[in-house]
């Protein structure tokens, strides 16, 4: 997995994870300045400005401003949450366990690689394929795959 230096450190991305899971050790303030700073270092390493980021954030878009990891990120405007579509819509959930039933999983991208394009997102049912819910979880995960399409 990639590394990225933050505090003279090495980070792999499930390092970063853990770290933005616990908020007493780094807020949204430092995680936003680690992706930035990978940002910046990739569009003036190669030239490339189209990013994607996703994965679980362990965090929920319906929680108020504030109460929440994504307001940096939100209210950044280089970037862009295709997710938040469907974030209200509970059939969508990406960790559809009771009683907990909510959208974890985000997609983060650049509004250059959206921008004049139609784009479709959603959560994929899986668990409709596999008899259950809970066959999918033993096997699989207890998180729902997150699709979006950019065409």
């Amino acid at each position: 997995a990639e590394t990225v230096k933050y505090e003279d450190k090495f980070l792999n991305p499930s390092q970063i994870k853990t770290m933005s899971k616990n908020r007493r050790n780094i807020n949204s303030h430092d995680v936003q300045s680690i992706l930035n700073s990978h940002k910046n270092n990739e569009i003036l390493d190669t030239g490339y400005s189209n990013f994607i980021i996703l994965g679980d954030w362990n965090d929920d878009l319906k929680d108020d401003v504030g109460e929440h990891c994504f307001d940096l990120f939100i209210n950044d405007s280089t970037m862009f949450f295709p997710t938040l579509d469907i974030t209200y819509d509970l059939e969508q959930a990406s960790y559809p366990k009771e009683p907990y039933v909510s959208f974890l999983d985000h997609i983060l991208v650049s509004n250059s690689l959206v921008n004049g394009k139609n784009y479709n997102v959603r959560t994929l049912p899986i668990d409709n394929y596999m008899g259950s819910y809970d066959i999918y979880e033993e096997y699989i995960s207890d998180h729902m795959p997150v699709l979006l399409s950019i065409y």
